[in-house]
């Protein structure tokens, strides 16, 4: 019974020896200052850090004189004859070109032609990043294109929101260049207006900047018109210098 005993006091005083030389240990090393708790408690808990889109500043571009910004841009443009033989068309179609020539490669792009019908850049209706080369395939394609008869603006409209949805930018523009004139066959013209504007207004769920610009070289514009569908998608209305 006492060799237990023994063996047992024996255990307790190898244990309280250890306790005691972690306590003096603790002891001795320097507590943190004020100073490095705060430090400490200021460190930023780690997130998971952001995408490179997250991060990415919107490109800037000059449209008409105006000041656009974006990460997406689809440029929703008459291509009606008119009255001015498509002279209206082929100055948009050169501040078109100009404007896609300052693109940086951070964009994404693509172009909506409409008059009785609907062409895109690309064909395949999903925007492209401005690389020289799409910007070159771009140009050439706008190039061959030559001017119609009518103006389908919802049709127009309704396509660019279309390739504005396949794409995953943060920030997406579109800008539609119009006299705002609204001569679709078999369409009454103010009867198409209102539809256009609401279903234009019930399609874009996204809610994209629709910017609008007037044109018109011979011919006036509906500015009405063109206003009211800025100001229903969160836009601008700019008239274009003749």
């Amino acid at each position: 019974m006492n060799r237990i005993l023994s063996s047992a006091l024996a255990v307790l005083a190898g244990v309280f020896l250890a306790l005691t030389a972690d306590c003096e240990k603790a002891a001795a090393q320097e507590p943190e200052s004020p100073l490095e708790v705060k430090a400490n408690l200021d460190l930023p808990i780690d997130a998971g850090g952001e995408s490179e889109e997250e991060a990415a500043s919107p490109e800037t571009v000059i449209f008409y004189g105006e000041m656009y910004e974006g990460l997406a841009f689809v440029f929703c443009c008459q291509k009606q004859e008119a009255c001015d033989g498509g002279d209206t068309f082929r100055r948009i179609r050169k501040e078109l070109l100009r404007t896609l020539s300052g693109l940086s490669e951070r964009a994404e792009f693509g172009i909506v032609f409409f008059d009785e019908r609907v062409r895109t850049f690309p064909s395949r209706g999903r925007l492209v990043e401005a690389r020289d080369e799409s910007k070159k395939s771009a140009s050439d394609w706008a190039m061959s294109q030559s001017a119609g008869f009518n103006s389908c603006t919802k049709a127009g409209l309704l396509e660019s929101l279309f390739m504005a949805a396949r794409s995953s930018a943060r920030q997406k523009v579109i800008i539609l260049v119009s006299d705002g004139l609204s001569i679709c066959a078999g369409s009454d013209a103010k009867t198409y207006e209102r539809q256009t504007l609401a279903e234009v207004r019930g399609r874009n769920t996204e809610r994209v900047a629709i910017h609008t610009v007037g044109v018109g070289v011979a011919h006036p514009v509906n500015e009405p018109f063109l206003k009211r569908l800025a100001a229903e998608n969160q836009g601008t209305y700019r008239r274009a210098p003749k």
